[in-house]
């Protein structure tokens, strides 16, 4: 099974979801299969959820240029931006 390798006597878990990897020792391969699942899923998810709103982008980008929020959403590439 892709991902799940015996390791002695316990079962190796490695996932990789968007270049990042998990990896978890299980007992039996039931639980192990189990794990895998989980593991994905939480990686799907944490992939899928925005590490940033566009607002809190442009706040960032405001706070570290020193520049108005009009001056910075002027900037060719930015929302806004004519």
């Amino acid at each position: 099974m892709k991902g799940i390798r015996k390791r002695g006597g316990k079962f190796y878990v490695d996932v990789t979801v968007n270049a990042v990897r998990r990896t978890a020792t299980c007992e039996t391969l039931h639980d192990a299969q189990l794990k895998q699942q989980e593991l994905k899923a939480a990686l799907r998810k944490k992939s899928s959820d925005p590490s940033w709103t566009i607002g809190e982008a442009l706040a960032h980008t405001v706070s570290v240029s020193g520049k108005t929020a009009e001056a910075v959403s002027s900037l060719p590439g930015t929302v806004g931006a004519q």
